[in-house]
């Protein structure tokens, strides 16, 4: 019995030898055709998060992680699916446009809600989204910001993003979202999805006949996705970044806008 022991171990070891062998073998033969540094990046983003090069997701997604808006917690995750706040909703997107370089208003408005105090850990994040006119409160006077973020909210700010920040659109990429069974053709909605379908930004879930009764909070994912359709609008696929030049380009942009 010991015999047999000690040969499935030898086996076993030659295995992952074999394997090893091979997992060397091809990282040499992509080190060839890709900066190491850009192979460790895209592969400890699938293997962290689960998300897979081929996801419908992915590149949007990835744009995020490339440019610092996006990054994974303690364990590796970068928890896709969990639901954001309004105040979590606010806080990343300006944090997005001002990685983008872009200039934004220095002197705004104080807030008027009650639940927003002077000392609120997002009241520059709100008070300029409110500035932009991105986000607003409620007829109470309040933000509500530990509210879930709605996914028709996030819509109609991602147009508002598309129409202030992206370039014109390319004809080729316009969409034709379909005529959804739970949203009527006059609801309000509708103007924003036409813009997102005219700049080619729906999400792939958007492209369903019930998109809204699906899920109607935002989650990280879909935040990700539509905040990565705008940084690829303004300095393409992140595949082709040099991270040194986008700084350098998102702050000379920066400069020249402010002047």
């Amino acid at each position: 019995m010991g015999e047999h022991y000690n040969s499935g171990r030898r086996a076993s070891a030659r295995t992952h030898a074999a394997l090893k062998a091979a997992l060397l073998s091809a990282a040499a033969f992509l080190s060839v055709y890709f900066p190491p540094a850009a192979i460790d990046q895209a592969c400890a983003f699938v293997i962290e998060d689960h998300l897979r090069t081929d996801d419908p997701y992915f590149e949007p997604i990835y744009a995020c992680y490339q440019l610092g808006v996006l990054t994974p917690d303690s364990a590796g995750s970068f928890r896709l699916e969990q639901t954001l706040s309004r105040y979590q909703v606010a806080h990343t997107t300006i944090a997005t446009l001002d990685a983008l370089g872009i200039e934004l208003p220095r002197d705004v408005e104080p807030l008027k809600y009650a639940d927003v105090p002077g000392g609120h850990w997002a009241y520059r994040e709100i008070a300029t989204c409110v500035s932009l006119g991105l986000m607003g409160g409620f007829s109470d006077l309040t933000f509500q910001g530990r509210s879930n973020m709605l996914k028709e909210h996030w819509l109609a700010m991602s147009a508002t993003l598309a129409l202030k920040y992206a370039p014109q659109p390319a004809k080729e990429h316009a969409m034709t979202p379909p005529k959804y069974r739970d949203l009527p053709t006059l609801n309000w909605l509708w103007d924003p999805i036409n813009t997102l379908g005219i700049y080619g930004w729906l999400d792939p879930d958007a492209m369903a006949d019930d998109f809204l009764n699906r899920n109607d909070m935002v989650t990280r994912r879909l935040l990700y996705w539509y905040l990565g359709k705008l940084i690829i609008a303004r300095l393409g696929p992140a595949e082709f970044w040099d991270m040194s030049a986008v700084k350098s380009a998102a702050s000379g942009e920066a400069g020249e806008e402010s002047r």
